[in-house]
């Protein structure tokens, strides 16, 4: 079972994220994607409180702490989220870049203008 924090206010969800992992955060110019896979129990979390962020932690497989925000737009629900590592935040767009990157320098087995988009 995932703790979420629920709020109106980017500035509240970086309290709930030092609150919760000891880290200040910019969320100021993050990047935000469509999230189609939001649980509906999220959505009618949010939807219930009137709020327009959720936030939560948790470990994934590879036993990094990772922190998710999703953010509600009307009908329309976006993510973001980050890794937690040694104490340092890196966003989910930076390791999917270095990703793209170790991919295509090992077998070429991508798009060299997949790396910059």
């Amino acid at each position: 079972m995932l703790n979420y924090s629920l709020s109106n206010s980017l500035d509240d969800i970086k309290i709930a994220v030092y609150a919760r992992i000891g880290i200040n955060i910019n969320l100021d110019k993050v990047k935000w994607e469509k999230n189609q896979d939001l649980s509906i129990s999220v959505k009618h979390l949010m939807n219930k409180h009137h709020v327009s962020f959720s936030m939560t932690t948790y470990f994934n497989k590879k036993n990094i702490k990772n922190f998710v925000i999703n953010m509600r737009v009307g009908d329309n629900w976006f993510i973001t989220g980050f890794y937690v590592i040694d104490g340092k935040y890196y966003s989910w767009d930076f390791f999917d870049a270095f990703e793209k990157i170790k991919r295509f320098l090992e077998d070429h087995s991508i798009d060299p203008k997949e790396i910059l988009n």
